[in-house]
């Protein structure tokens, strides 16, 4: 039976060389696929459109425009069967910085503190 693995990676150079390294050690070239999910981590707009027409206000509008980043998600999902296989695979996901998502996740009876 064959589980997906999905690992999550902070560079999308990593992601890519790590896909490399799965082609090479056999993996099928359909069962290894490599996603970006971009993210614009910013001021949220309302620091953007409510200035009270203050010069101080105008300014700290401005600065809060300046510090706006492009962050990426990088993921390598990988098709594996169990056992020895996916072991060998996600040995290798960690090897190039791959961190399972499982792992990242909440537990399942998580509850926000409001």
């Amino acid at each position: 039976m064959a589980i997906q693995m999905i690992r999550i990676f902070d560079q999308y150079a990593d992601a890519e060389a790590a896909r490399d390294a799965l082609l090479a050690a056999g993996y099928a070239r359909d069962a290894v696929r490599v996603s970006v999910r971009d993210d614009e981590a910013g001021p949220v707009q309302g620091n953007f459109t409510v200035d009270n027409g203050t010069e101080a206000a105008r300014g700290t509008a401005a600065r809060n425009d300046e510090r706006v980043t492009q962050r990426g998600l990088c993921m390598v999902v990988l098709d594996a069967a169990e056992g020895r296989e996916a072991a060998a695979a996600a040995e290798l996901l960690e090897r190039f910085g791959g961190r399972d998502i499982d792992k990242l996740a909440p537990p399942a009876n998580h509850q926000d503190i409001v």
